[in-house]
């Protein structure tokens, strides 16, 4: 859902009928600039192709422009979590 107060909003787009993925969590972190910037995603059930999902990004109520990141291609067991972040560094900084 998108929030006016929540400067960091990701919508899960999938070109499936039925996602097996969900958020679970958003971070719009402490450190300068927001950073680290993540998305953690659950898998509900196996993912034989992650390719079909991608995320878009709705800041400060904005509203988004669609899908800006496609996750790469590979499989996701059921239960399990995947973590997308905006960059490398800070996000390995802070956790």
């Amino acid at each position: 859902s998108t929030s006016a107060a929540s400067p960091f909003d990701r919508k899960l787009q999938t070109t499936t009928s039925s996602s097996q993925l969900i958020i679970t969590g958003v971070i719009d972190g402490p450190l300068p600039g927001g950073l680290p910037k993540m998305v953690e995603l659950y898998a509900l059930g196996d993912v034989t192709d992650l390719s079909a999902y991608g995320i878009g990004s709705a800041n400060n109520g904005g509203g988004s422009d669609g899908q800006e990141f496609t996750l790469s291609g590979g499989s996701l067991p059921a239960r399990s979590f995947i973590t997308i972040a905006s960059e490398s560094v800070e996000f390995a900084n802070y956790f």
